[in-house]
């Protein structure tokens, strides 16, 4: 990936980790009803994990509401290993931190980091991968381009080489219908 991509990329990745940082919903007036139980299997989720507000997932169409921040955030599978992620279409790929790559079976060796990108904090090196398996609710998709950055990341961005394998992305109404 050139220069041109890998910034592109990485933006994303940029802006995906400010607006973590955002003012919360509720301090500006807006609220959000989110589901006692997150789990797209029934489970709470754990403490580390978003509060995911999934409005309804019926076979292939997942529909999720803002959370209190303001951004779509849930519960992703990826090579059977299940972590939070934000749901960013800002970023070119399914953008991996360290942690969440090793739980997906993904080795994360310091001379594996062969690429990088300019992102707003600086200069990040990152490893490319072809992630097996990517699955949120009933959604699956196999062989999605992706990248593990060397870097402190709060959370795993689901980019654009997942979302562009879906027939539908929506946002409208504080809700993002995903099939």
């Amino acid at each position: 990936m050139g220069m041109i991509g890998n910034t592109l990329v990485f933006a994303g990745l940029a802006i995906g980790a400010a607006v973590l940082f955002t003012p919360n919903a509720e301090e500006a007036g807006q609220t959000n009803d989110v589901p006692e139980t997150a789990g797209f299997d029934g489970t709470k989720p754990s403490p580390t994990e978003p509060q995911a507000a999934i409005a309804s997932s019926s076979g292939r169409e997942l529909v999720l509401k803002r959370d209190a921040s303001g951004h779509f955030t849930t519960t992703v599978t990826i090579n059977g290993a299940r972590f939070p992620v934000l749901v960013d279409s800002g970023a070119t790929l399914v953008v991996l931190r360290r942690e969440d790559a090793m739980a997906a079976g993904i080795s994360v060796f310091p001379h594996e980091f062969t690429g990088g990108a300019q992102t707003a904090g600086g200069e990040v090196r990152t490893k490319p991968v072809v992630l097996s398996s990517v699955r949120i609710g009933d959604i699956e998709r196999s062989q999605v381009p992706g990248a593990v950055v060397d870097a402190d990341l709060p959370v795993s961005l689901l980019g654009q080489s997942f979302l562009n394998q879906l027939a539908e992305t929506r946002v409208s109404d504080g809700e993002m219908r995903l099939r």
